[in-house]
């Protein structure tokens, strides 16, 4: 009895001889399911992992259709302009027959790169351009150039016009092609921010120079005032 229990583990189990055409058939039929499920049949509905790679474009496609989502990035309404600059050179005899000659209240306002208080004060010259314009001739004038050959009047006409465009200076601007210490000369001026005022009859009004009595002069407080009362 124990024997007979013990005998299938020491030799395996073989099927009856009648299975066998059956177990013969089902090998042979098997390979022939696997290629037709494989070929790409249009007639036939494909498998379900077939099913989901194909319909992959068709969820990806309308969003690369979708005109807001090819629209750029960045608006080109919302980049950030530059004022126009109008930088030309001349000598301080040029600019100075245009400031009497305007026919109109003429501003000319002296300035340097280098002069801090000149860059604080200048974008008081815009502001009056902008409420006056019309009336009021405004000039600005650089006058960083001394007389080097080494550093000609063109060498400071890229950062004149980046810090014009800064502030939107639209009106016209001078790189002056007198060195400054002729101006200071020509003009009877010890330093700078200087602001001239001539009248409709290109006589000189006034002038604001930051030293003496009008040391710390400032647009708002001194030279709009001014203006407004010779426009009256």
């Amino acid at each position: 009895m124990f024997a007979r229990l013990r005998e299938p583990s020491r030799s395996p189990k073989r099927l009856p001889l009648s299975h066998a055409p059956r177990l013969a058939a089902l090998l042979f039929i098997c390979p022939l399911f696997c290629l037709v499920g494989c070929e790409p049949n249009g007639d036939d509905v494909p498998s379900q992992s077939t099913a989901s790679v194909t319909s992959e474009p068709a969820t990806v496609e309308p969003v690369a259709s979708d005109p807001v989502a090819s629209e750029p990035a960045t608006d080109p309404i919302d980049e950030p302009t530059s004022a126009p600059v109008k930088l030309e050179f001349g000598t301080w005899q040029e600019i100075e027959k245009l400031a009497t000659t305007s026919a109109q209240v003429t501003v000319v306002d002296l300035w340097s790169l280098s002069c801090a208080p000149c860059l604080k004060e200048f974008p008081g010259l815009v502001r009056l351009s902008a409420q006056h314009g019309e009336n009021v001739r405004c000039i600005g004038v650089d006058v960083d150039y001394d007389g080097r050959k080494t550093r000609p009047p063109e060498t400071y006409q890229e950062p004149v016009a980046d810090f014009l465009r800064s502030v939107d200076a639209d009106f016209t601007n001078f790189v002056c092609t007198t060195p400054s210490d002729d101006i200071y000369r020509l003009v009877d001026i010890d330093s700078i921010p200087t602001v001239l005022i001539y009248g409709a009859d290109g006589k000189l009004v006034r002038e604001f120079v930051d030293a003496g009595e009008t040391a710390g002069f400032t647009y708002e407080n001194d030279v709009v005032p001014l203006v407004r009362s010779l426009l009256e």
